[in-house]
């Protein structure tokens, strides 16, 4: 079955000034949503903050750059297993968003290859 990944974006500024009761209803939420799609979901996981990343561009590494309001970024992801498109959108369609949207993106799965290259 064709896989999808559920790349989710939102605004850290807001998320982190947000009351702590808004956030734990928002991660709660996530949980359910996780539990009630377990059938086709295949992974998920929240990034940490982007106060922690960094880019890799051409070798060159920097400090990805400081947020600002109203600025998205990814913050977690769900890897769901559904029939075409439109099936995942409609998964998507179900995540708690308050901060941010959902973005939906074919995934091309790679199989291991019989002998390895050298």
């Amino acid at each position: 079955m064709p896989q999808f990944v559920l790349l989710v974006h939102e605004d850290e500024v807001a998320w982190s000034s947000a009351e702590q009761a808004v956030r734990d209803r928002i991660v709660e939420q996530h949980y359910e949503f996780a539990e009630k799609h377990r059938d086709v979901l295949v992974h998920g996981n929240e990034f940490q903050s982007t106060a922690v990343s960094v880019d890799v561009r051409g070798g060159d590494v920097a400090p990805s750059p400081s947020l600002a309001p109203g600025v998205t970024v990814p913050c977690g992801y769900f890897v769901v297993e559904a029939d075409d498109i439109d099936h995942a959108v409609r998964i998507a369609q179900r995540i708690p968003m308050e901060f941010g949207y959902v973005q939906v993106r074919p995934v091309q799965v790679w199989e291991p290859r019989d002998t390895p290259t050298e």
